[in-house]
């Protein structure tokens, strides 16, 4: 790594690559690293614009979670690196030319790890990560009425030790639930969720969902409004594996079996597609760590590949799943072989292949790639810049194909 790179990146960076995508990855970094640190700036698609300004964070940006506010509008969490590593969110302006932000930047109380971002149904957001200021333990906070500050949401630091791969989602309950890997409990995934009086969190089905450890948690509800977790199972070969709430809300089942690709695991995503079933994105072992999903079969009882698997021209890291107004999974990703460019990747109308959507949505590498879908249909992605010093930056598709 260059100095010009050394001093862009986020302190946590180096830790975070190894630790959550590019773990299983290996020496793929070794060999495609320098791609990202040598290679010159390229143009972005035509048909990819930049939304608001580039590198709009006042620093290098890490962990960026988009999420679209009840306004229509495009908000980042991140951690924000000219503000100690605290948390900060940012949103796009109502004139959509420039980027401001939400309660006043760095409102944690220190430094924090692996924001993820959700909008729960009061229309506020709320911001879930591992807390420096209650030794990494889980955390989240939310903007308060007046929508001037940030509030803790229950107590802060509530995990039993080190919380890691924090995932936030609202269930149909109108309540907070985080998916973590919990270290005070042998890195094992959990699910917790604010009580009725939302004072404290407490654990949905039981203390753990995992036998072993577990990496790259994932959380989504179901149309039937329960909770499901995806995550790499290392008591399974660190395979992927999703988990849900039995119907009686009393303990946690396996959805499709355990351990169900056909090998090690990384950056699990999950969501629901508008057939009711889990879908699945990750890189695989199995595939030259290239991107795959799956799905719950008819009969959920097993998981078939959506597509092919291998889908991506190399390695991906950072894989983001969502699905499009189309009804059709997209997948973002940082592509290794690329020189870590961010890409867009969607099922075909077939539903047999996988197509790029424009050849390259950002000019230069990036990590911590976030999709999510505006209220004009299109796909918006946030990332980590490195053609902005780090900073972040969101883009958008403006081209043919998603009804805007």
């Amino acid at each position: 790594m260059n100095s010009a790179m050394r001093k862009a990146f986020p302190a946590a960076l180096g830790t975070a690559v190894l630790k959550r995508c590019l773990r299983g990855v290996g020496l793929l970094w070794l060999l495609f690293a320098w791609q990202v640190f040598a290679a010159p700036a390229q143009p972005a698609s035509d048909s990819w614009e930049v939304v608001g300004v580039p590198g709009f964070s006042a620093g290098p940006a890490g962990f960026t979670s988009l999420a679209f506010g009840p306004d229509g509008r495009p908000y980042v969490a991140f951690v924000d690196t000219a503000q100690g590593d605290k948390a900060s969110v940012m949103r796009l302006n109502i004139d959509g030319t420039a980027w401001e932000a939400v309660g006043g930047t760095g409102f944690s109380k220190g430094g924090v790890y692996e924001t993820s971002l959700a909008f729960g149904p009061d229309g506020k957001p709320y911001v879930a990560y591992r807390d420096g200021a209650h030794g990494g333990k889980a955390s989240v906070m939310r903007l308060n009425s007046a929508g001037t500050a940030w509030e803790a949401v229950g107590a802060a630091g509530f995990s039993v030790g080190t919380a890691s791969d924090a995932s936030l989602a609202f269930g149909p309950d109108g309540r907070p639930y985080i998916a973590f890997l919990d270290h005070g409990i042998q890195a094992k995934a959990r699910v917790m969720r604010l009580n009725s009086a939302g004072t404290a969190w407490e654990a949905v089905g039981r203390s753990e969902l995992s036998k072993g450890a577990a990496v790259f948690t994932s959380l989504a509800f179901s149309p039937e409004g329960r909770p499901h977790v995806a995550f790499a199972d290392r008591s399974h070969g660190s395979k992927a594996r999703v988990v849900r709430l039995n119907s009686a809300g009393t303990g946690l089942e396996s959805v499709g079996g355990g351990g169900f690709s056909s090998h090690t695991a990384v950056c699990t995503s999950l969501a629901f597609g508008p057939d009711g079933k889990p879908y699945v994105a990750f890189a695989s072992k199995a595939d030259e760590h290239k991107a795959s999903v799956m799905r719950l079969n008819r009969a959920g009882t097993a998981w078939e590949t959506v597509g092919g698997a291998g889908f991506s021209s190399g390695p991906a890291v950072f894989t983001s799943l969502a699905f499009g107004h189309d009804g059709k999974p997209y997948v973002a990703y940082a592509d290794v072989a690329n020189s870590y460019t961010a890409k867009l990747m969607g099922l075909n109308d077939e539903g047999k292949a996988w197509e790029v959507v424009g050849e390259k949505l950002s000019a230069d590498g990036v990590v911590y790639t976030s999709l999510a879908f505006g209220p004009d249909g299109s796909p918006y992605v946030a990332f980590w810049d490195h053609a902005h010093g780090g900073k972040a930056t969101v883009m958008r598709w403006t081209g043919p194909g998603f009804g805007n």
